[in-house]
């Protein structure tokens, strides 16, 4: 879609923005779509999860066309200009792009495609912060061990806090692994999200 705001206006960029209060993570993203390219979506899956250093998230979601109609120019608002299609081989060699990570987002999303990625949506559970829930394990074959808290829970931390490194994506994750557990984890890959409508939180499971 074109981008309305001065700041950027006339650039090209992918249909995103914040939540709005009440809403759960699709229904962002379902609204979204649909006020900047005028397509109505179902959300397939969630593809991928950034880290803005423990400030924000962004999800990045598999979408299928539902209806609605393509955002033409005579419908241009304060939301986008435009919206189109594009060659996926040539778009970001034929379009004024919007900096930012537009360009790794959709071939991470092409890849997803292509491998035929596990399908995943978030999950409906409340939380008021953001969180990070970790399942490590250790060892092989029949001797397999699970990292687990003083109180046997699976470690939860917080992001964001006071004295944590303000890195961003999985290397502000590692961080927080190394400083509480005092150990060395490589993280894997996501497992789970969980956010409830009704609350500010949001918490990520992640394997390593």
């Amino acid at each position: 879609m074109q981008e309305a705001k001065m700041s950027c206006r006339g650039a090209w960029y992918l249909p995103a923005g914040r939540m709005e209060p009440g809403e759960t993570i699709e229904e962002g993203c379902v609204r979204e779509v649909l006020e900047e390219t005028g397509l109505q979506v179902q959300p397939v899956s969630l593809v991928m999860v950034e880290a803005g250093g423990g400030r924000w998230l962004r999800f990045t979601f598999s979408c299928r066309v539902t209806g609605g109609e393509l955002k033409s120019t005579e419908r241009a608002d304060k939301e986008s200009l435009q919206a189109g299609w594009f060659d996926l081989k040539s778009y970001a060699h034929t379009l004024e792009l919007r900096p930012g990570k537009i360009i790794p987002l959709v071939e991470t999303c092409y890849n997803w495609l292509e491998k035929k990625g596990r399908i995943y949506l978030p999950g409906s559970v409340p939380y008021d912060t953001l969180l990070i829930r970790l399942v490590c394990l250790s060892g092989e074959g029949d001797d397999l061990f699970v990292l687990l808290s003083e109180k046997l829970l699976l470690p939860v931390f917080a992001m964001g806090r006071e004295g944590v490194p303000q890195t961003e994506s999985l290397l502000f994750i590692a961080s927080i692994l190394k400083r509480d557990t005092t150990c060395c984890c490589e993280v894997l890959g996501l497992i789970a999200v969980d956010h409830k409508l009704d609350r500010a939180g949001c918490c990520l499971t992640l394997a390593a």
